[in-house]
């Protein structure tokens, strides 16, 4: 028997979940904040505080697109993406960080698929929704 039927966490359906974006944020407060965000903005929401959780979600659904915190506390986003990797894996997703990352990080996440890549500034989460819709269409 597969996983389509069985209940997520979220009360969600197991499976694709192809118009959720899921949020990989280890801070829960800025989780909760950008969750609530997108939600305004129309988007499904599944937000974990891990880089492990992530992966374990990840296992039985396919999220639209992956917001992904580049340095979360129990991994960094590469990480996070070799693992997927290991997997066969492939899930769209944009890099969130706190501060620049340098060239050579920014160049290996495009070249591994990072449809964008957002810094947490001060506008960080009005930039968001705009973000997240481009990712999602192109």
């Amino acid at each position: 028997m597969g996983t389509e039927g069985i209940q997520a966490d979220d009360g969600q359906r197991r499976g694709h979940n192809r118009d959720v974006i899921l949020v990989v944020e280890d801070d829960g407060a800025l989780l909760r904040l950008v969750e609530r965000c997108l939600r305004q903005h129309g988007f499904q929401t599944h937000g974990v505080t891990s880089g492990s959780a992530a992966v374990s979600w990840l296992q039985a659904n396919t999220p639209r697109l992956m917001l992904l915190d580049y340095s979360l506390s129990d991994m960094h986003g590469e990480e996070l993406l070799d693992r997927l990797e290991a997997h066969d894996k492939q899930v769209p997703f944009v890099i969130v960080t706190g501060h620049s990352i340098d060239s050579s990080i920014a160049t290996n996440m495009i070249r591994r698929g990072a449809k964008d890549c957002i810094i947490k500034s001060t506008s960080f989460i009005e930039q968001l929704p705009t973000v997240v819709a481009r990712a999602i269409s192109s």
